[in-house]
């Protein structure tokens, strides 16, 4: 054999080698975006819970500490609702923006994930031209 064979066939050989290589990375991406597609729904659908949920509480715990615990007239107010007003307001207030940071813990999750997804996308499409060269 001459030389010019035995150094093309040690190519083959790692070329071979690099394919494997890469066909192998590409079915790691491939599972990688699909958890990432499915963290990605996830976090959308609970974004979108949250945030209706954050909505609802406001809006009910505002009428009812209005039409229940403190009516406009401040003479009209029964004695023992006049202890929990500074409770209700407290959690008039806060449960709604709990809700509403969990929503946009989860708005970010998202978009993160939306990244990443892509991102997982523009590194198949680099080793699938690897291997075509």
């Amino acid at each position: 054999m001459s030389n010019n064979q035995v150094d093309t066939e040690k190519h083959d050989e790692l070329n071979g080698e690099q394919d494997e290589k890469h066909q192998k990375r590409i079915r790691e991406l491939r599972k990688y975006q699909s958890c990432e597609a499915k963290r990605q729904d996830q976090s959308a659908s609970e974004f979108i819970g949250y945030a209706i949920a954050g909505l609802v509480l406001w809006f009910v715990m505002h009428k009812a500490f209005e039409l229940a615990c403190w009516p406009e007239s401040k003479l009209d107010a029964d004695p023992n609702y006049l202890g929990t007003k500074g409770l209700w307001n407290v959690v008039m207030y806060v449960v709604p923006f709990c809700f509403w940071g969990i929503a946009i813990k989860h708005l970010v999750i998202g978009v993160f994930s939306w990244f990443e997804y892509y991102f997982a996308q523009f590194k198949i499409t680099r080793l699938k031209k690897k291997l075509v060269k």
